[in-house]
């Protein structure tokens, strides 16, 4: 008997598969019959986002396979969609306009920004000035103002999640993706000691494993609002730049320096910036997070209501996002693909390669070639001990 029911579970456990890939299918037709899918614009560990399109509508969906998430990222998730759709009437915040679901896989169709990221767009205009940055920090303050008012903690502002609208000098931005944000109340903090968010914006109390809440993300706004003026990142560790950046212990030098929590670029030193300016990012990136100000007070700082600021041409801001871009978000978007190519390539017998992935990994290996070069990508990939790569 014993024998018997081993040779079984094969079979039963093939047949289990088929009807995993027969949902998985079914959603996807179901999805394709109201929208056309288009070209891949970005992946993460768990998920693609592609453009779409519906009744002559641009639209982006992000694909997620909930069978690569465990319990607590399964829990986000359904955190993540319920805060959207709670926040998506918000004119600066991207819309969340339809959720389809099933057991397997969950398509978010939301509003596109075709404007791209706000960085990139900065770094297109004829001329940036201190007005232009104040009046981004009204639209992201205003926009984050909203969130803290609602009970809402987005735990990961940075350059990637701050979208514009359209190519236009006066665009809206858009924040995006609220896949680490959590239910928190002004007065509430999280104390569990867990580095939530992207190591260069994580808060001085984050990384010291300290209890944080909403002031967090006002550090956050303040390590962008930096970057806005000076094109440098505030708190900056070489050596952190060129490493891998896939495991904690690689991010523990740039937390050394958050912790100190003096900017390692002077501001004050900066002649092109008016002293309303440095006041109000300086005040932003206080390490008392008591005595640092909220959403709704930053509003009120004589950096956006008064008419003290300089119309000068912030000469190193555009060169510095430029370098930015390449040096971290060019390096990061590598190794997301180099990941998702090998596990593509590493799969076991059994599984097909769709031809549609095939094309795909094809055309993405080729501009990154193209962009990098086969050494800067192997700068970003990890082996395994037998030098097979790591997925």
């Amino acid at each position: 008997m014993i024998r018997s029911n081993v040779k079984s579970r094969p079979s039963q456990v093939k047949r289990r598969w088929k009807k995993k890939e027969a949902a998985v299918e079914n959603i996807r037709t179901a999805f394709l019959k109201r929208y056309t899918l288009g070209q891949r614009l970005g992946a993460g560990g768990q998920a693609e986002v592609y453009k779409c399109s519906k009744d002559n509508t641009d639209y982006a969906v992000k694909i997620i396979d909930k069978r690569k998430l465990q319990d607590n990222d399964l829990h986000q998730m359904k955190l993540e969609v319920e805060i959207h759709a709670l926040v998506s009437d918000h004119l600066q915040i991207i819309t969340l306009v339809e959720h389809i679901a099933s057991p397997k896989v969950e398509y978010l169709v939301m509003e596109i920004a075709n404007g791209g990221e706000l960085y990139g767009h900065i770094v297109k205009r004829d001329k940036y000035t201190e007005g232009c940055a104040r009046r981004y920090a009204e639209q992201l303050f205003s926009v984050v103002a909203h969130l803290h008012s609602k009970g809402i903690m987005h735990r990961d502002i940075k350059p990637k999640n701050i979208l514009c609208e359209s190519m236009s000098e006066d665009t809206q931005l858009k924040l995006c993706d609220f896949g680490l944000a959590a239910r928190l109340g002004p007065d509430d903090s999280v104390d569990d000691g867990v580095v939530r968010g992207t190591p260069e914006f994580v808060s001085h109390e984050i990384v010291q494993g300290l209890p944080y809440g909403h002031p967090s993300d006002v550090w956050s706004l303040g390590v962008v609002m930096f970057m806005l003026l000076t094109g440098r990142l505030p708190f900056d560790d070489p050596e952190s730049e060129q490493n891998n950046k896939t495991k904690k212990k690689d991010f523990e030098p740039l937390f050394e320096v958050i912790a100190a929590g003096t900017p390692t670029f002077d501001l004050e030193a900066d002649t092109c910036l008016s002293d309303a300016a440095k006041d109000f990012v300086l005040s932003l990136l206080c390490p008392d997070r008591h005595k640092r100000p909220t959403c709704a007070q930053a509003l009120q700082h004589r950096f956006l209501t008064g008419l003290e600021h300089s119309d000068q041409e912030l000469i190193t801001v555009r060169p510095g996002l430029s370098n930015y871009m390449k040096k971290f978000l060019g390096a990061k978007r590598r190794l997301t693909h180099v990941r998702r190519l090998t596990g593509i390539l590493n799969r076991g017998a059994g599984n097909t390669l769709k031809v549609r992935e095939l094309e795909q990994v094809t055309s993405e290996t080729t501009t990154l070639l193209e962009e990098a070069g086969a050494d800067e990508i192997l700068q970003v990939t990890q082996f395994n001990e037998d030098m097979t790569l790591w997925r």
